[in-house]
């Protein structure tokens, strides 16, 4: 073996083997260059960084990394079909109590109106001057349309009752 590659091969191994085989100069020099950490191998010194490996590597998106595992299939919660059906079952329970409240808000109107439609007989009856026009509101299109949403609300009513 010729001496040029016993150095070479000597250059080519890590600074802490190196080190280990050169006797110290000084008696804390070992000590501190086992503390040192290792330097990169020696010929990647010399190669840039574009060349190498690892560069390449760094710039696939992540996706596209794992794209070559087999995708995992989601497992079956054993919970969604309950979630599912307290949804659905909610729901049914929000829109019973919002038709509920409708219905008896509208049976209030109705309500009122054969309050005003009794009242303006009674007096016709004893005999008082009534405007019969101001206290029933025809004439004016809002109230004739509460007075035929009235009339709609209790004959409907009155068919489900089985009333006629």
């Amino acid at each position: 073996m010729d001496p040029s590659s016993l150095f070479r091969q000597l250059l080519r191994m890590p600074v802490v083997h190196r080190t280990a085989l050169i006797a110290p100069t000084r008696p804390h020099a070992r000590a501190f260059a086992m503390l040192a950490p290792p330097l990169p191998h020696s010929r990647f010194i010399s190669i840039p960084r574009i060349v190498q490996p690892s560069f390449w590597a760094s710039l696939i998106p992540k996706p596209l990394k794992t794209r070559s595992e087999q995708p995992r299939r989601k497992e079956w919660n054993p919970a969604t079909p309950y979630i599912i059906l307290g949804l659905l079952v909610g729901s049914q329970a929000i829109q019973i109590l919002w038709l509920k409240q409708e219905r008896a808000h509208n049976l209030r109107r109705a309500e009122a109106k054969l309050g005003v439609l009794r009242e303006a007989i009674e007096r016709v009856q004893k005999g008082e001057d009534v405007s019969v026009e101001a206290a029933l509101g025809t004439g004016n299109e809002a109230d004739e349309r509460e007075w035929a949403e009235g009339k709609s609300t209790l004959t409907d009513t009155n068919t489900r009752h089985g009333e006629s």
